[in-house]
């Protein structure tokens, strides 16, 4: 159980340090992606607050 554990944990710091290693080729289009999450993220918020409004 614990090897397996372990075996994850290599596993998915290998994908990590690939996808770091890809993030300097795709920067622009991954800040993009961040930004879009953001907006998205912060409207989301804008909503609930909007709806919270009317809770009385």
């Amino acid at each position: 159980m614990l090897f397996l554990i372990f075996f994850a944990f290599f596993l998915f710091s290998l994908l990590l340090l690939i996808v770091l290693s890809k993030i300097s080729e795709l920067k622009n289009y991954a800040m993009s992606i961040y930004k879009y999450c953001y907006k998205f993220v912060l409207s989301l918020h804008e909503i609930m607050d909007f709806e919270g409004c009317y809770d009385y």
